[in-house]
């Protein structure tokens, strides 16, 4: 991806998170306002991943924080449903 592909990515992905937090405002709009957030930052991670300045051997790094934050989340919300009481089942 050239450099101005994913400077204009950027720019895209932007204006989508001021949409979002816009939209996150109103009660009737934050469906809408969720999806404009998701789909800006799937639009900054991929203008990322594929832009110039990340090379193949920066890529593991990328998704292996992407992994571990996605770990950490989920350990944190067992702690929190742990100290509430409550008790989740697997169906």
């Amino acid at each position: 991806m050239s450099a101005t592909l994913a400077t204009v990515s950027y720019i895209g992905a932007t204006i989508l998170f001021i949409l979002s937090l816009g939209g996150l405002s109103n009660p009737e709009s934050s469906r809408r306002g969720n999806l404009y957030g998701m789909i800006g930052m799937t639009v900054a991670v991929l203008a990322t991943l594929f832009g110039p300045r990340v090379t193949g051997a920066g890529i593991p790094w990328i998704i292996g924080a992407m992994a571990g934050q996605h770990a950490d989340h989920g350990e944190r919300d067992r702690r929190h449903d742990d100290e509430r009481g409550e008790i989740r089942t697997k169906l």
